[in-house]
């Protein structure tokens, strides 16, 4: 039996409505952008963390996309590992500036450098456009590795919504490669499946924000007129072996019309053998990660995810070895 939802994010969703706030597939593409834009201070708290960015251009093999990366406070001069992300927003909306307080933190936390991505938005580009920039600036972290203080050998991949779709989907483009594979996944309520069938679909949603109308209309806007459902690199659950994708932490939300494909991309990996963690906030609705001004559980899936990235950044450290180092037997 379901239980209820959070109630200071039930008590949001009724403030906006009583005030007359349109859904978002009641809008035009720019007035669902300008929206995002504008609950940002409503519904985010500002970052915790002084931490250090700079915006730079990601170039590879001729085409570029804008990127924007973090680092943490106090960061050695060692390599730092880093993770790569695709913000959330339907594929349609969002930006770097929506998810700079969230990233900073998560840099912070996680200790680790974060490279923010600036993905070319639907319908004026739709698919595969954000999957093309993606590979761009994946390929740009890799052979720039160096150049930017990253290690190589330590790159995760991360987003939420339709930022977990980008990453998953690039997780497999790059699973294919022996030698570029990446060694996480952070997936936060991501789409996997754009036939968009789920049983959560089909759930009451009366105290969400994004319901299933909202993601039809998001997926509507990414494919266009394409016939891509179907493809495994539009709907990454349909993937035909996922043995040798990375592990995994999935973040979903018990009122969400993706939960049931979240779960179904949790059980297809570990069917496959791959290592993960699924965590379903069960009280939560989709796009409640970055609502920490509205709901504690958003800093605590923000938490789990920084302690998730650590861990599986410490577990692919390379050990020190000291040049005087001796080896003592008794």
């Amino acid at each position: 039996m379901r239980g209820s939802v959070d109630p200071d994010c039930a008590a949001m969703v009724k403030a906006a409505r009583s005030a007359g706030a349109k859904e978002i597939h009641e809008m035009d593409v720019l007035q669902a952008r300008e929206n995002m834009r504008a609950r940002r201070s409503a519904t985010q708290l500002p970052p915790r963390a002084i931490v250090r960015s700079d915006d730079q251009v990601a170039t590879s093999e001729g085409r570029s996309v804008r990127v924007r990366i973090y680092r943490p406070p106090h960061a050695s001069t060692d390599p730092l590992p880093v993770l790569i992300y695709f913000h959330g927003g339907g594929w349609t909306v969002g930006d770097l500036d929506v998810y700079d307080s969230m990233l900073r933190d998560l840099s912070a936390a996680a200790a680790c450098a974060v490279v923010s991505t600036d993905y070319r938005l639907a319908p004026e580009h739709p698919f595969p456009a954000a999957i093309e920039d993606a590979c761009i600036c994946a390929q740009w972290v890799k052979q720039q590795a160096g150049t930017l203080g990253f290690d190589a050998s330590r790159i995760a991949v991360g987003g939420d919504s339709a930022g977990g779709n980008i990453a998953a989907v690039l997780a497999g483009l790059h699973g294919i490669e022996h030698d570029t594979r990446f060694i996480f996944q952070l997936l936060v309520y991501p789409n996997t499946d754009l036939r968009a069938s789920g049983p959560s679909y089909e759930e009451p949603q009366e105290d969400q924000i994004i319901d299933a109308e909202a993601i039809r209309w998001f997926i509507q806007k990414y494919l266009g007129d394409q016939d891509a459902r179907e493809n495994w690199k539009a709907s990454p659950l349909l993937q035909s072996d996922m043995s040798k994708l990375p592990a995994a932490l999935i973040i979903a939300a018990g009122f969400d019309p993706l939960r049931s494909e979240g779960r179904a991309y949790a059980d297809a990996l570990s069917a496959a053998g791959v290592k993960l963690n699924y965590v379903c906030f069960e009280r939560q609705i989709h796009g409640f990660f970055l609502m920490t001004r509205i709901t504690s559980e958003a800093g605590l899936a923000q938490a789990l995810a920084a302690e998730s990235l650590r861990a599986a950044f410490d577990t692919h450290a390379t050990p020190c070895v000291f040049p005087d180092q001796r080896h003592v037997t008794s």
